[in-house]
């Protein structure tokens, strides 16, 4: 099995990072005014202190009984309202638990398991077709009867994609469409939004739409039809090439015929998606991914379809987790500590290439994502890779330790009962530096 950061060759490492950095700035560019930082919701990238005392950046190891009495110290003033699960993998053994079979609000955490599904079940290298048909015969530079642009559930479509089957469009010679440009966003439901008990203010999450367009944010906010907004570009992209077109844009009939295809756009992998998921916790990214695991299965890509695939996925890895969206905008998405661990051990002993998809998508401890500021200076700083959560009292931290000697720890610290955030981001940092420099 393989429990390291990364097998992934180097050059495959540096092509997947130059995705995500696309991604990242198609979001800063393809939303217009409404702010990247907006849509992201509480679980943003904190600012943690280190200790104070003289051992604060310190990497000398540290026994199983020394460990877990420092986790203890530092738990001793949450009582109920924090539990906490670590177990060495390679061993089998687990070194320290509180309150591990108490469920509790996972926040982000959540998407943990809506990524985890989506890997296992569909692959890291798999991608999502957005794919342009003729209504009727192309002849002569004509299609004849208009065009339709069918979504395929690629939540990173925006002005540049939709530039490019635009581009292809024009390469296949088409210089007239006689007819309307309709659009078809059946493969999802027509809900722009999630379920969200418990969380308000925001809006923290852009339209949902089986076809995605600018992350389902335009300049006032939320998108009200993103499938209409991404075909409104694709006419003028056209248009912009001196492509005419007679008829209107408008939403597809329920049954419309598909003649030829005239243009194919790809996605990016499901490994880059999860990247840019879990490192910055993006919630738009989360929920749809949650809505085309169950339409790349077969199924209609609802949110309530894509929770019972991934509970469903959990209880068949010795887990179990209770969700009403996917990316953890809500106080019912709920678990405990041993059961986050599992999955992971899961997730991280199983097949190399999700494995390691899985591992890569995480933030880095004082060095990317949503940890880039937390942890600096100590032992875990580059060693620890986890997944970030928080909501108004509730704080979350799960991942995976590098521990010298003793391989690979996994770990889950859940802090909910109306704890105070910034305390329990403290003690889960100082934890996690104490997990890092465990010996076994």
């Amino acid at each position: 099995m393989n429990m390291g950061f990364s097998t992934t060759k180097p050059q495959t490492r540096r092509t997947e990072l130059a995705v995500i950095a696309a991604l990242s700035a198609a979001l800063a560019l393809g939303t217009g005014n409404a702010s990247a930082a907006t849509a992201q919701g509480p679980d943003r990238a904190f600012r943690t202190p280190v200790y104070r005392s003289a051992d604060a950046g310190s990497s000398s190891s540290l026994s199983s009984a020394t460990m877990r009495r420092g986790i203890a110290k530092l738990l001793r003033g949450f009582g109920g309202s924090a539990g906490a699960w670590v177990e060495e993998v390679g061993a089998g053994k687990v070194i320290y638990k509180r309150n591990g079979d108490r469920a509790f609000p996972i926040a982000s955490n959540t998407k943990l398991f809506t990524t985890g599904t989506a890997l296992s079940r569909l692959g890291p290298n798999h991608t999502l077709e957005t794919t342009v048909w003729s209504l009727g015969e192309v002849s002569d530079g004509v299609a004849n009867g208009g065009l339709v642009i069918v979504g395929g559930g690629d939540p990173t479509l925006t002005g540049t994609g939709v530039a490019k089957l635009a581009k292809r469009i024009a390469a296949t010679g088409v210089k007239r469409i006689a007819g309307p440009v309709l659009y078809d966003a059946s493969n999802f439901d027509r809900r722009l939004g999630v379920p969200h008990t418990g969380v308000s203010g925001g809006p923290y999450l852009g339209s949902l739409s089986g076809l995605s367009y600018g992350w389902g944010w335009d300049e006032s906010g939320p998108m009200s039809n993103p499938a209409r907004s991404a075909t409104v570009e694709l006419a003028k992209q056209l248009r912009n090439r001196n492509i005419v077109i007679t008829g209107k844009v408008k939403r597809s009939p329920a049954v419309t015929p598909r003649t030829e295809q005239v243009a194919v756009l790809e996605s990016p992998s499901l490994r880059a998606i999860a990247e840019a998921t879990n490192a910055p916790s993006d919630n738009f990214l989360a929920e749809m991914t949650l809505k085309l695991i169950p339409d790349q299965l077969g199924g209609l890509g609802t949110t309530a379809n894509g929770v019972r695939v991934v509970e469903h996925f959990a209880s068949t890895h010795d887990s179990h987790v209770e969700i009403e969206n996917g990316s953890g905008l809500s106080r019912r998405n709920r678990a405990t500590p041993s059961a986050v661990g599992r999955f992971l051990i899961a997730m991280g002993t199983g097949p190399a290439d999700v494995a390691n998809a899985y591992r890569d998508s995480l933030a880095v401890a004082g060095r990317t994502g949503t940890l880039a500021f937390r942890m600096r200076g100590t032992a875990a700083e580059g060693h620890c890779s986890a997944k970030t959560g928080t909501l108004n009292g509730v704080s979350a931290l799960s991942g995976y330790c590098r521990t010298g000697s003793a391989g690979t720890t996994v770990f889950s610290l859940l802090f909910g009962g109306h704890v105070s955030t910034d305390a329990a981001h403290l003690a889960q940092d100082r934890i996690t530096a104490l997990i890092a420099r465990y010996a076994g």
